[in-house]
């Protein structure tokens, strides 16, 4: 629909140049709508897009801060998020509906026929409120609430600009696929060779199940704001294998946005990547009911069936023979970069099927290393130290890295068992005293999982090292509790926690003596780069003789930074409890500080000609942090005052509507943080009395 035909209109006179587009990421969930430029500064004006209601006004010092809910006459409706003020009419009434609260953050559901707008009308100015810098935030909505991408009812923008390609992630999927000999994912950056064409210079050696992703950006001229794309296509030679467009989504699957990037690269520190297959249990609209795994490669399929654990395998490609892939990113003008280049089946592949040894697992008579004191005289006639073993852990498999600082000519062999109950052996490849191979990570089988590294030296009797997989299997749709060894942490997952196999592991890092804010230990539980569903209960014990508990709380930690979880204390158990999104880093730390306070304003002994001053304070709070209006109060005169409060800046502030008295008032600041702790400051000012 074109834009000139004036069926919608702009929504503001500040610019028509993007800051966001449509579906790029937020924080693990997609961004609803576009975002405009407002050039750094307030008070551009927003107007209605067609006739339509106000049928909903937020205000919150968080999130889309002011924002105006518009419900057209097409049944369609728009949000305009971030304001500075409404227009004076609903101002006054916003106003008046928070002074009959007693609070700043109001949800407010006018009558139909109270606000009544026809196209043009000025709907109030933008702003800075909430999260984020000076700008608009526009959104569409349809009928069902469900967010589209604004272009599509015409809202053009002056770009001819195409995406840029950075990299290219090629990762195999399980044990028994490979990428360039290894099992686990390998980042590529293409060659540019003008013309927004891009190449991998390279034939990449792969084997069994594999899959892409790609990080990519799009930009518009004269402008250094980065967008993300509108389309995505895999080709495998010239054939469409996998498309992602970018038009519309429910809030309610808002979150399955972990499943459309990849998360374990977002967590490990690489950055966004696209997927270009569709992952297990995904069920975003953008890839036109696509069967799960559409966009996965099973190369050399003769040698490796495709065993994938979960969700159908139709979507999967058999490929046996060398093929170029083209991978095209494409912005909602159809400007295209694409990056090109070519999978050959490995020549030495490096995951056969398990091989079965002649001997039980437990029966192998052998001497076993860790079982064998450093000074002993059995370890000194193995003439070599033991294999360093390094574990590196994926969806539905482990990496093992084993190296051997020696050239003995040692030839380890990695044994373990099936969930079936047998016997297999993992192949290993070997390079410059570095043997890399991988073990099955199977939803069916509970951990841990026991492998026994069998080295055959040809002098020494074989050796034989033993290798953990501490990992616990949760599989979605599962209610399982899991508790590590001592029965100090426990994991609840519910049915709805999972959107993949997780396999969990328990580890505790000891804190440092002179941290004293430490209670007990920090549980590092993993996988923290497999992305959760509706996350998981986590619970940890304290001991009973820990004093002053009120002061105790559920933290994540991340270096030396903490980040509150909850301070639910059950006596009976003895334990803190709280709700968690991802795996990762928890303790239990006191928070014995109260929040820090400084430029309350005026200050102490000012004498004001102002009648209407701005009163304000700011503060600052380390652990717990500071949660909700009824803890972050300006006093006027011993009266609450409704202020607004400023999360960025860490600034609550009032501005009176009517005039202070002249004479003396005092302001108070009383702020108290999640642990209970609580700073109070005063100060006295006079209005000076015009004379």
């Amino acid at each position: 629909m074109a834009q000139d035909s004036l069926t919608y209109i702009w929504p503001t006179d500040a610019s028509r140049v993007l800051t966001s587009s449509f579906a790029e990421s937020r924080g693990g969930r997609f961004h609803a709508g576009i975002d405009i430029k407002t050039w750094g500064r307030v008070g551009y004006k927003i107007v209605a897009i067609r006739d339509g209601t106000i049928s909903r006004i937020n205000v919150s010092p968080f999130g889309y801060g002011k924002a105006i809910y518009l419900t057209l006459d097409t049944g369609e409706h728009v949000v305009y998020a971030h304001l500075n003020q409404f227009r004076k009419d609903i101002e006054d009434w916003v106003w008046k509906e928070q002074q009959s609260r007693g609070r700043y953050g109001v949800k407010l559901y006018p009558e139909k026929s109270q606000f009544p707008v026809k196209q043009g009308n000025v709907l109030g100015t933008t702003g800075q409120t909430g999260i984020g810098y000076p700008h608009l935030h526009f959104e569409i909505r349809d009928a069902s609430h469900h967010p589209i991408n604004p272009h599509r009812l015409g809202y053009r923008v002056q770009d001819s600009k195409a995406p840029f390609i950075t990299k290219v992630l090629i990762k195999p999927l399980n044990a028994f696929a490979s990428v360039e000999r290894d099992v686990q994912p390998q980042i590529y950056y293409p060659v540019h060779l003008g013309n927004h064409q891009y190449q991998l210079t390279d034939t990449v050696q792969v084997h069994g199940c594999i899959a892409f992703a790609v990080s990519a950006f799009d930009q518009m001229e004269g402008y250094s704001h980065k967008f993300g794309t509108f389309i995505n296509e895999l080709y495998i030679d010239d054939s469409l294998r996998f498309r992602a467009r970018y038009d519309k989504f429910s809030y309610s699957a808002n979150h399955y946005f972990k499943l459309d990037r990849d998360y374990r690269q977002l967590v490990r520190g690489h950055g966004y990547f696209y997927n270009l297959y569709r992952e297990t249990n995904n069920i975003l609209p953008f890839y036109d009911k696509a069967p799960e795994y559409t966009g996965v490669l099973n190369v050399a399929p003769d040698q490796q069936p495709c065993r994938l654990h979960a969700g159908s395998s139709n979507g999967v490609m058999d490929v046996d023979q060398p093929c170029r892939f083209d991978i095209r990113v494409q912005d909602y003008w159809g400007n295209t970069a694409s990056v090109t280049g070519f999978l050959a089946p490995a020549a030495d592949t490096l995951f056969a099927a398990p091989v079965p040894p002649e001997n039980d697992l437990d029966t192998i008579e052998a001497l076993v290393i860790d079982d064998i004191a450093a000074d002993s005289a059995g370890l000194d006639r193995l003439l070599l130290p033991p294999f360093d073993v390094e574990i590196d852990y994926f969806d539905y498999h482990a990496r093992l890295q084993l190296s051997l600082n020696s050239t003995w000519p040692y030839h380890p062999i990695v044994l373990g068992e099936l969930p079936e109950g047998r016997i297999a052996q993992s192949p290993l490849i070997h390079s410059d005293s570095v043997w890399i191979g991988a073990w099955p990570l199977d939803p069916e089988q509970q951990g841990p999982i026991r492998l026994k590294l069998l080295a055959r030296n040809y002098i020494a009797p074989d050796i034989i090292q033993n290798i953990t997989l501490p990992v616990h299997t949760v599989n979605p749709g599962e209610q399982r509790i899991l508790v590590n060894a001592d029965s100090t942490c426990t994991l609840v997952f519910s049915p709805y926690s999972l959107f993949k196999t997780m396999h969990v592991r328990f580890d505790t890092t000891l804190p440092d003596s002179s941290n004293t804010k430490l209670i007990g230990t920090v549980h590092d539980l993993e996988p923290r780069d497999v992305p959760m569903e509706k996350g998981a209960t986590l619970r940890l014990t304290c001991p009973d003789s820990v004093p002053n508990r009120q002061q105790l709380a559920l933290f994540s930690k991340f270096k030396q930074h903490y980040s509150f979880i909850g301070n639910s204390y059950d006596p009976v158990s003895q334990t803190f409890s709280g709700q968690i999104s991802s795996l990762g880093s928890y303790c239990i730390a006191r928070d014995a500080e109260p929040p820090v306070v400084w430029a309350l304003q005026p200050v102490n002994g000012d004498t004001l000609t102002d009648v209407k001053p701005v009163l304000s304070v700011r503060f600052k709070d380390e652990m717990s942090g500071v949660s909700g209006e009824d803890n972050r109060q300006l006093i006027l005169d011993g009266k609450p005052l409704i202020a607004v409060y400023d999360p960025e800046a860490e600034i609550l502030r009032y501005q009176p509507r009517r005039l202070l008295t002249p004479g003396r008032h005092i302001l108070k600041a009383r702020i108290r943080d999640r642990c209970g702790n609580i700073t109070q400051q005063s100060s006295v000012f006079v209005i000076k009395e015009d004379l």
